[in-house]
């Protein structure tokens, strides 16, 4: 006898059994196609970030140092 034949009729936390509810256990998608992982995303955003931050600073020092660099002379 497999697992799914034994366990088939196995009560649900409410009472009900598999066959009353009509659920199956092949009928039901994955949890990861169901709720699909938004860390691609996040890293993405992350790096872009870091990015522009980068080229902020940049710009300031560049800025910064030409003002320094005006007062000087």
């Amino acid at each position: 006898m497999s697992r799914v034949e034994k366990y088939r009729n196995k009560k649900t936390k409410r009472g009900q059994t598999e066959q009353e509810t009509g659920a199956t256990v092949q009928g039901m998608p994955s949890r990861k196609s169901k709720y699909p992982s938004s860390r691609n995303k996040m890293t993405q955003l992350f790096y872009r970030l870091l990015i522009v931050l980068f080229v902020a600073l940049v710009a300031v020092l560049l800025f910064y140092g030409k003002n320094a660099l005006d007062q000087v002379t």
